[in-house]
């Protein structure tokens, strides 16, 4: 059934693409097809490479059921609403560089991943004694230093936007000022050496793929011609950031897997895969562990509200209803089972398997068709808006994280949402406070603005 599967997210994808131009590159139903096609093609390499101990077609199914679900729904939903959008811009900084703290934010994020770093021994590799630590016990160094390099999530963004407004404008690929637009995920490499985990810098480089998207879709929206040197030059760019993220997941993987003395994926013996085999793993192993771990485990939910959205729980909900913080045995309950002989217990899941542990199968679907709905109509909002600061982005900005990272977890599970809405809101209080003068924190719409004052 994952054939049928992968044709149908393809045909989403194209209909969406088709729909909505450049503006479909911050369409979260584009970002969730491409993901799951995604991961699919990595499922079938593994499968390739003996790497998936348990198959039960009667899960695998059930699975694509509920992918093919959320496809008719984004497909349905593309029908609707098509009028409210307009050429305002979907996330701002139609301004120049030079004009944003974004230096500022850079610096403080990159001090505090630092000093998290070499306080706690500055490793420069894969230390699965840190990492064991950090998921029952946050040292507190690290607690203190995250007010710091959390502010790297709303740089990440913005570098993204102004990278691909600098290749667009035909600026030199390989220099300095490249090398500035990649200092959110340097800090992000530096925090993962110190935390052990990989999942921070891979959401700034989601971060910044969603800026990238955002200043392409934005200029073709201010009328600019996009060359095809250009486009070379971002799918590169694009494949060369793929590929080192790939070999950093896999050198990781390599010296975890060595430390715990398991295996690090199913093309260890693979000599041209083995160096990306971790990150073709990381990115369709959920399909395998869907099958592996078997039916959801219900989750009583008295203590703790839903799991897979606890995230949420950051925005005062835990006060009105008395729900305990989340716990490590809480959102990755299967690393318990390891010892018990559960295969692929690593925790990897999707947010249809955390969905259906929370509210069974067709409180699973409800919610996921929920969650697209209110992520279309964030995107028709912010594309029907005149005006719009990148606070107000946020839950368009993670709208498309949430269905990009879809194919792992449910991102709602953690308090990436706040984070992400606290330091954009720093990011808008500092252009209004300190460079109020010298750039505008809102903008109106780019079609009547030059595109030599990006």
């Amino acid at each position: 059934m994952t054939i049928p599967t992968l044709l149908v997210l393809l045909f989403l994808s194209s209909r969406i693409l088709k729909k909505y131009g450049m503006r479909s590159l911050l369409h979260p139903g584009l970002w969730f097809s491409i993901s799951w096609a995604s991961a699919i093609i990595s499922y079938w390499a593994i499968d390739a490479a003996n790497g998936v101990p348990v198959y039960d077609d009667v899960l695998l199914a059930q699975l694509m059921t509920y992918i093919l679900i959320i496809c008719f729904v984004f497909f349905f939903l593309t029908f609707v609403g098509a009028r409210r959008l307009n050429d305002a811009p979907t996330l701002p900084a139609f301004f120049h560089d030079s004009n944003t703290p974004y230096g500022f934010f850079c610096a403080a994020a990159l001090l505090g991943s630092l000093i998290n770093w070499a306080y706690l021994g500055a490793q420069l590799s894969y230390n699965d004694e840190i990492r064991q630590q950090w998921l029952y016990s946050i040292p507190k160094i690290t607690a203190r230093m995250w007010y710091l390099f959390v502010l790297s999530f709303p740089a990440s963004i913005l570098a993204g936007r102004f990278f691909m407004i600098d290749i667009l404008k035909k600026k030199p690929l390989f220099s300095l000022r490249t090398l500035y637009w990649f200092l959110p995920a340097i800090s992000g490499v530096f925090w993962s050496l110190g935390t052990g985990g990989r999942q921070t810098i891979g959401l700034l480089l989601l971060a910044f793929a969603i800026g990238a998207a955002s200043g392409l879709a934005g200029a073709a929206r201010a009328g600019f011609s996009i060359s095809s040197r250009s486009l070379v030059k971002f799918f590169a760019a694009a494949l060369a950031t793929f590929l080192l993220f790939g070999l950093f997941v896999g050198m990781t993987g390599l010296a975890r897997a060595e430390q715990q003395g398991t295996v690090a994926s199913s093309f260890d013996d693979i000599w041209y895969l083995a160096p990306i085999g971790q990150l073709v793993s990381y990115n369709g192993l959920s399909l395998a562990t869907y099958q592996a771990y078997g039916d959801p485990r219900p989750r009583d939910l008295s203590e703790t509200g839903p799991v897979s959205l606890g995230g949420l729980q950051r925005f005062g909900l835990k006060y009105i209803t008395g729900w305990r913080p989340l716990t490590v045995d809480d959102t990755n309950p299967e690393r318990a089972f390891a010892s018990r002989g559960l295969p692929l217990a690593s925790g990897t899941r999707n947010i249809f398997y955390d969905f259906q542990a929370d509210f069974g199968v067709g409180g699973a679907i409800v919610v996921s068709v929920i969650l697209a709905l209110i992520s279309h109509l964030l995107f028709l909002r912010l594309g029907s808006l005149n005006e719009v600061t990148l606070t107000a982005s946020t839950p368009h900005v993670i709208a498309i994280m949430f269905w990009g990272y879809s194919h792992q977890f449910s991102l709602l599970i953690f308090d990436t949402f706040f984070w992400l809405v606290a330091s954009c809101a720093l990011w808008d209080l500092a252009m209004a406070l300190f460079w109020r003068n010298r750039a505008r924190a809102v903008v109106k719409s780019p079609v009547r603005a030059r595109f030599d004052t990006l």
